[in-house]
């Protein structure tokens, strides 16, 4: 039953692989100001996750833009 269970995992793992990705970038000067980037991609069958993510940037104060990265949805979050 392991073993079957363990195959299934990794299928599906291996079947939602390249779905989403998610990159966060910190920019911090010299003068202690800091520059917070996330940028969250995904395939159109993943939209309800996207629009949670905005959601939730625009509660905690970032500027959330859409951006189009061929025929997947991307939000990029940012704040200063």
């Amino acid at each position: 039953m392991k073993k079957i269970f363990m195959l299934l995992l990794l299928f599906l793992t291996m079947c939602l692989a390249g779905c989403a990705k998610g990159v966060i970038t910190l920019d911090i000067s010299r003068m202690g100001a800091a520059d917070i980037d996330c940028k969250l991609v995904a395939v159109p069958i993943l939209t309800k996750g996207l629009d949670s993510f905005r959601r939730d940037f625009t509660e905690d104060g970032y500027t959330v833009n859409t951006v189009n990265d061929g025929e997947m949805k991307s939000y990029l979050a940012h704040n200063h």
